[in-house]
């Protein structure tokens, strides 16, 4: 912890930067290793962040990155490392706190905004990342110039005092579930093929106890499953290598005693019990949104049955016959204005239940389930 505040408080005593956290909090079903791997990978960021924080297209075929500080070889010391290169700089602090300072195409913040996530542990086989964004000011209206990027624009939303703390959850998870198909995957798969298993027995079902004790695994490095030989994996091989000295003695230890159940049911995607129904700001959001949506049908139907209706006579007034005459029109666009805010919350109120991502779109919008 007093690694994020040493850094939220040096940028809150200057008036040029502000900071948020948390910035989303959820649980997600990998491991805290898989999770950080994650965030020290900045190549996933033109892949699995496709039309929002990175470019399949665009952005930097390779990734040229140098160390800046290597690996201590005493690993209960806790000294970070530190790579830095085409996407920016990365800091791994142990145990798990991950600093990123992006500066590439898709993120062209050039230092000026840092996060910090810290990689936590809930349960076996799940994770919280907590984040927090520092970022410096920049001048006003300065979205007005060309190019401004998604993230850009996207973080100055978040920013912003004005958002509220609900807007901010929700709306993560455009970002958040583009990886967590990616890392429930890529956790079990390690897992099922022994990495770091300590001679546990096989995941395969429908095999007897003798069969089993027949197949126990050896204990298999990063290494030994995986095959990094570009530039932009160093930061990731460097913590594979920290986390394997510490499993062997040092002050954090790798438990691998962890089976996932290979029947078990996950909704990787899930918003409502992960997130929205244990955070108050969502949940109340939810309500007075889900109120909303249903006064607009409500008024939709009623415009229905009030249509044909269009003229009704009231009281005198000063012994003056007044008649009260309804426009057709009137009943029409009120239907179509309350039914297409009535469409539009059945939409973004999914967003507080369930959010799902398909890699193959290759637009944030066909995403969006608004759209």
């Amino acid at each position: 912890d007093q690694d994020i505040n040493d850094s939220t408080s040096s940028s809150s005593s200057s008036s040029t930067w502000r900071y948020k956290i948390p910035a989303g909090v959820r649980d997600f079903p990998c491991g805290w290793d898989t999770m950080v791997e994650n965030t020290l990978d900045p190549a996933h960021f033109c892949a699995a962040h496709h039309g929002t924080l990175g470019n399949r297209y665009t952005d930097p075929k390779h990734y040229s990155q140098k160390v800046i500080q290597q690996v201590s070889r005493n690993v209960t010391s806790n000294d970070p490392f530190v790579v830095e290169g085409d996407f920016g700089t990365l800091e791994f602090q142990p145990p798990c706190l991950v600093r990123y300072t992006p500066d590439n195409p898709s993120m062209p913040f050039g230092g000026k905004m840092t996060i910090a996530t810290y990689c936590v542990p809930t349960r076996p086989g799940w994770v919280r990342p907590l984040a927090t964004v520092i970022m410096k000011e920049r001048p006003p209206f300065w979205w007005i110039r060309e190019n401004v990027q998604l993230s850009e624009f996207a973080l100055e939303i978040f920013m912003n005092p004005l958002t509220p703390v609900w807007m901010g959850h929700i709306l993560s998870s455009i970002v958040l579930h583009q990886d967590a198909g990616i890392l429930y995957y890529q956790h079990r798969n390690f897992r099922r093929k022994g990495y770091l298993s300590k001679g546990q027995g096989s995941d395969d079902c429908g095999e007897d106890s003798l069969n089993m004790n027949m197949n126990k695994k050896k204990s298999k490095s990063y290494h030994d499953l995986a095959y990094m030989p570009n530039e932009a994996d160093k930061a990731v091989s460097m913590f594979r290598q920290w986390l394997q000295r510490s499993s062997d003695g040092g002050d954090v230890t790798f438990d691998p005693s962890y089976r996932d159940d290979p029947t078990e049911s996950i909704d990787i995607f899930d918003m409502w019990h992960a997130h929205t129904s244990q955070c108050k700001n969502c949940s109340d959001a939810y309500e007075r949104l889900e109120t909303a949506r249903k006064i607009a049908w409500g008024v939709f139907y009623g415009s229905i049955l009030a249509s044909p209706v269009l003229a009704t006579s009231a009281n005198t007034v000063a012994d003056i016959p007044l008649t009260i005459t309804i426009s057709p029109w009137t009943t029409l666009v009120l239907g179509i204005a309350s039914a297409s805010m009535g469409i539009a919350l059945d939409k973004f109120n999914g967003l507080f239940l369930r959010y799902e991502v398909r890699h193959t779109d290759d637009s944030i919008i066909e995403k969006l389930p608004f759209f």
